[in-house]
C-alpha cells in the first residue's frame, strides 16, 4: 500500500480536501467506506479525498517530482528505492522505521512450472548466487536490509535465528554442476515482470547469476 496525501486547504476550515494515491484499486472502494463512516462521526472538520489509482511502476517517478514541487505534504511508505533522492531535497524530513515490505524472485514450483525447480540443489544455488548486500547498495544505497526469511522483523512471527543463505559463487557452481549445469551447458531461467522496480531488480539479478553459468531472460 502506498498512500500519498497532499493537503488543499488549512485545517481550520470546514472541510479538509486531500488527494490520495495508491496503486491498489481494489483498496478504493475500503477507503471510501472509511472515509464515510469517519465524516459521519466526527466532531472536527470533514474529509474531501480526491482518491486516485496509478500503476505501481508510474508511482515512483510521479512522487519525486510531487516532493520536489511541494505538490504533496505527506507520504506514506516512501519506496526505498527512491530514499537516496528524496533525502536530499530541501524541506523535506524522511523518518526510518522498519518496514514490512520484501523483494523477492518467487520460483514456479507448480506442476506446470520448470523441472529444474524441482532439484533442490539448483534452488540451493539460485541463493547461493545472489549478492544481496550488493542488490541493497545499488538500488537503495543503503536505504534496506537483507531479509531473514519470509517475514519481516516487524510483523509477528520473524525469526531472527532463522537459516539465511549467504553469497557463495563457488559453492551456487558446484550445485549447479552437480545438477548437470556449467559454462557449456547454462541454466536458463525466464524471468516475469511488470516493470518498475522489478525492472532494476533483474537487471542486477541476470549480471550476478551470469557469474554462476546462469542465464536470465
Amino acid at each position: 500500500l502506498l498512500m500519498v496525501f497532499g493537503c488543499v486547504s488549512a485545517l481550520a476550515e470546514e472541510t479538509v480536501k486531500l488527494t490520495l494515491w495508491t496503486f491498489q484499486e481494489l483498496h478504493l472502494q475500503l477507503y471510501k467506506d472509511q472515509l464515510e463512516k469517519y465524516n459521519a462521526q466526527t466532531t472536527g472538520p470533514k474529509l474531501d479525498i480526491d482518491m486516485q489509482v496509478y500503476p505501481y511502476e508510474d508511482l515512483h517517478s510521479k512522487l519525486t517530482i510531487a516532493l520536489q514541487t511541494g505538490e504533496i505534504d505527506i507520504c506514506l511508505e516512501v519506496p526505498a528505492i527512491e530514499a537516496p533522492n528524496i533525502a536530499d531535497y530541501e524541506g523535506v524530513e524522511l523518518v526510518q522505521q522498519p518496514s514490512s515490505k520484501l523483494l523477492y524472485m518467487a520460483m514456479n514450483m507448480g506442476e506446470k512450472g520448470p523441472a529444474f525447480f524441482k532439484d533442490e540443489r539448483v534452488r540451493k544455488a539460485l541463493n547461493y548466487a545472489t549478492n544481496r548486500d550488493d542488490i541493497i547498495i545499488a538500488m537503495t544505497e543503503g536505504y534496506a536490509s537483507p531479509s531473514q526469511g519470509c517475514i519481516a522483523p516487524s510483523m509477528f512471527g520473524h525469526d531472527p535465528d532463522v537459516f539465511t543463505y549467504e553469497y557463495d559463487l563457488e559453492k551456487a557452481k558446484s550445485l549447479l554442476k552437480e545438477a548437470g549445469y556449467d559454462e557449456n551447458n547454462k541454466l536458463r531461467i525466464e524471468f516475469i515482470y511488470k516493470g518498475g522496480v522489478m525492472a532494476g531488480f533483474y537487471e542486477i539479478l541476470q549480471a550476478q547469476w551470469a557469474l554462476a553459468n546462469i542465464d536470465l531472460v
